[in-house]
């Protein structure tokens, strides 16, 4: 795999006039190759890049969803990092019980708040 992402472009003042006046719109670059084998088990080669920008994303946050508090928003972030940190352990066969649920709770918030990974 892999993964190239640009800055997002600059804004300028007068650049929603030239873009429309000559059908160019400035995009974020993105480049993404994926092989054959980055999909055998997508899961754990996921959580690779999904546990580093959860971290990046707490450390840097500005913000939570409407409808919770800021420790409500602290504590659903944690929940999913464990959750993506015992994935890429690669032992969760070894968690009981009570643990395989709490990981799935931190992945079943991950979905929920899909749309809230911003800052």
């Amino acid at each position: 795999m892999k993964v190239k992402i640009g800055k997002y472009p600059n804004w300028h003042w007068w650049s929603t006039y030239l873009y429309k006046w000559f059908g160019y719109t400035r995009t974020q670059k993105i480049s993404v190759k994926i092989d054959k084998w980055d999909t055998w088990s997508m899961d754990n080669t996921l959580a690779h890049i999904i546990l580093p920008m959860l971290k990046q994303l707490k450390a840097t946050n500005h913000g939570y969803p409407s409808g919770l508090s800021e420790q409500e928003w602290d504590e659903i972030q944690d929940k999913m990092i464990w959750s993506f940190e015992q994935k890429i352990k690669d032992n969760d066969w070894d968690l009981s019980h009570d643990e395989h649920e709490k990981m799935a709770e931190g992945f079943k918030l991950f979905g929920l708040f899909y749309q809230n990974l911003w800052d």
